[in-house]
């Protein structure tokens, strides 16, 4: 039997070349064992082990391996809760154009 993989990186051997993998079970949000298993970002070994370390704590701690969502665009922010929560507490100004609040131009509030 071989010896146990504690520290969630492994390395292979691909075409002659030695690749770092990170390998790892965990357990996911409904308590079943999943694997993680892929590549070293960098295949250099202290930045691998510290890469498996953050996703073995990430695993642990969210249950999932999943990315996060994208932060949101200045954009998208002004377009949804701005306007929505924001904007309607103020009286239009009146004499004022209105346009495009995301646009740095007058909105008439």
């Amino acid at each position: 039997m071989g010896e146990k993989n504690r520290s969630g990186v492994r390395t292979e051997l691909r075409d002659g070349r030695r690749i770092s993998v990170i390998d790892f079970r965990f357990k996911d949000k409904d308590g079943r064992e999943r694997r993680y298993r892929r590549d070293a970002a960098v295949q250099l070994r202290a930045a691998a082990l510290a890469e498996a370390q953050r996703l073995m704590r990430r695993a642990s701690e969210r249950g999932t391996m999943e990315a996060e969502q994208a932060p949101l665009t200045f954009e998208q922010f002004v377009n949804g809760d701005v306007k929505k929560l924001v904007l309607p507490r103020f009286k239009p100004r009146p004499g004022r154009a209105t346009s495009s609040f995301s646009t740095g131009a007058s909105t008439g509030y």
